[in-house]
């Protein structure tokens, strides 16, 4: 499971502040779907990832090619926003390691090769999932239902009576 105590390097070991604040400053920088993906709280990342793991299963049945789809892809496809938020915070040295710099798809299936210890074969689906759209695209009605549950949860704002 994704939000598991031994929660995967990189999407997951970036404080969810950092996230926020990438949202927040990079926004012109990010697609709607990062921006909408990195504006969540950490409660909300961990369910839009599970259920995003889950509706990959049919595109890859291997799990540790779907938690390696899951936690780099969103930082490949923001590349630009965090190298702009990396280069405006540049004392932040901790975040280089968790918030690699990936040029490609066949950059970001080599690192996933190395950290999960994948065999070829795996790096080579990885690779196919990561250049594939409709991978992506599979997260727009998890984020949008996440979105409808904070409306529906959102706690009424309370109007003062005027003196």
């Amino acid at each position: 499971m994704i939000g598991s105590k031994n929660s995967p390097r990189f999407m997951l070991q970036v404080p969810i502040q950092i996230w926020n604040a990438i949202a927040l400053e990079e926004g012109p920088r990010l697609e709607m779907p990062e921006r909408e993906l990195f504006s969540l709280t950490q409660d909300e990342l961990l369910v839009a990832l599970d259920r995003w793991d889950r509706a990959l299963t049919l595109e890859c049945p291997d799990p540790r090619v779907r938690l390696a789809v899951a936690v780099i892809l969103p930082i490949l496809r923001a590349q630009r926003a965090i190298r702009s938020f990396l280069s405006r915070n540049e004392a932040r040295y901790d975040l280089r390691s968790v918030l690699p710099e990936l040029n490609n798809p066949l950059e970001a299936a080599q690192l996933m090769q190395q950290e999960y210890r994948l065999s070829p074969d795996q790096t080579l689906d990885l690779q196919a999932l990561l250049k594939r759209r409709q991978t992506y695209q599979l997260l727009f009605p998890i984020l949008a239902d996440i979105r409808r549950t904070r409306l529906v949860t959102k706690p009424e704002s309370k109007v003062e009576p005027s003196s």
